[in-house]
């Protein structure tokens, strides 16, 4: 049924271009900045492609961005966000800021929080620290290095709190430039 629908199409055929060109859109140029912030390339999103950076692929998808972790770490990301509607509401009733709120900061605050929570944990199985430390080779070695697990806890907390802080404010933008899908979307939270 799907399949023949325009959008299933389109996104079919982009997904099979990109797997096409997977080897150029891996690629990185070697910049200082990333080279610093990754600890010599040591992390996935900054690296350029190669044994490094399939290793630590791998290592995110098969380790950390589990359905069983997402599953896992649920509660805190449902708690944070109770919170962050808390905020809201409490600056929308506010009568010094005048109802205004910031929604780039407000989902920084929420991302940011999200993440240290969920790094340093006390319970082993909610800690992604831990799961990180816990990962093994066939020998029942280390998978990663203290510097390897370091960077890329770096490199998770750059990504977790200014991506998706920067997609709500982005998305919201939009959807005030849209009225007819912010009133869609103020139907489904009502």
């Amino acid at each position: 049924m799907l399949v023949n629908k325009l959008a299933f199409r389109w996104i079919h055929n982009h997904i099979e271009f990109l797997k096409k060109q997977e080897a150029i859109f891996d690629s990185r140029p070697d910049a200082m900045s990333a080279r610093i912030t990754s600890d010599g390339y040591l992390t996935l999103a900054l690296s350029p492609s190669g044994d490094q950076w399939t290793k630590m692929r791998k290592v995110m998808r098969s380790g950390v961005l589990t359905n069983k972790v997402f599953q896992r770490l649920y509660a805190k990301r449902r708690k944070e966000a109770d919170h962050l509607v808390r905020y809201v509401y409490n600056q929308c009733k506010d009568p010094d800021t005048i109802g205004c709120v910031n929604v780039n900061d407000a989902a920084c605050h929420y991302c940011s929080n999200v993440i240290r929570k969920m790094k340093g944990l006390k319970s082993e199985e909610d800690d992604i620290l831990d799961l990180l430390i816990n990962l093994k080779k066939s020998r029942n070695e280390p998978l990663l290095s203290t510097r390897e697990i370091k960077a890329l806890i770096v490199e998770i907390m750059i990504e977790t709190v200014y991506n998706p802080s920067n997609a709500v404010e982005w998305a919201l933008a939009e959807m005030i430039n849209q009225p007819d899908i912010l009133a869609k979307a103020c139907e489904e939270l009502n």
